[in-house]
């Protein structure tokens, strides 16, 4: 356009933008010179706010809210995926076998909402915590058998050594007879330290039933030896 038919606060302009005043309200003017001629395109200040409020501050709110609200309930979901796992991890960490809860593995006592993995993983645990409660009584019983066992043969050749030590220090029968028996209570001993040596063989077999015989007769027959000392006392 001819620069003469412009307006006066617009004519002198050089190409690029200007603010300019216009009727008492400002004006965004963008000048630009080609082959055809002049350009000059009139914006008022207050619409090129409002576009810029409606397509750039807007825009860019929803997308920070989008990713707020994404954000959150993705935190939510992992909240409810691993309070389970967190609280079974804790329950196992402060497991004390001395005095165990099976009941803390119960799957419906981790809170949160667990999904069917957590479940399996927490009713594993129990079952295995489970089995070494059995376990550990099953020692417990053992070592106290054991013990009992022990014993027996002990309190028997203390009893045959008092004895030879004692009333049979003259008698060479009775100390040979006495001294068969204690050897016979020595080889009970070294057959129930066998039998401790090689209980992790028969744990692997404890469901199968045994297939060997027994004399009840010469078992008898020991056992009255071993406590004839203590009967002669009583």
């Amino acid at each position: 356009a001819p620069r003469d038919g412009l307006p006066a606060d617009v004519r002198s302009l050089g190409p690029g933008y200007h603010r300019i005043v216009r009727d008492g309200k400002d004006a965004l003017v963008y000048v630009s010179q080609g082959a055809p001629g002049w350009l000059f395109l009139v914006f008022s200040q207050e619409q090129v706010n409002r576009l810029a409020l409606l397509f750039g501050f807007v825009p860019l709110t929803l997308v920070l809210v989008i990713i707020y609200v994404t954000t959150w309930l993705t935190y939510r979901a992992s909240r409810r995926a691993l309070s389970p796992v967190i609280a079974l991890a804790n329950t196992v960490r402060s497991w004390d076998p001395k005095h165990p809860d099976l009941e803390a593995l119960q799957p419906g006592r981790l809170g949160g909402e667990g999904d069917h993995d957590v479940e399996v993983l927490a009713g594993a645990l129990h079952g295995f915590a489970s089995r070494i409660d059995e376990f550990v009584e099953r020692e417990r019983n053992f070592t106290r058998d054991a013990s009992h066992e022990l014993r027996t043969p002990l309190t028997s050749l203390a009893g045959f050594i008092e004895t030879i030590r004692g009333p049979a220090r003259d008698d060479p029968e009775a100390q040979g007879r006495f001294l068969e028996i204690m050897q016979t209570q020595a080889d009970r001993m070294r057959r129930l330290v066998d039998d401790l040596l090689s209980l992790s063989r028969i744990e692997l077999n404890e469901h199968v039933p045994p297939t060997g015989k027994a004399d009840l007769a010469a078992i008898a027959h020991d056992v009255v030896d071993a406590v004839q000392p203590q009967l002669a006392r009583a």
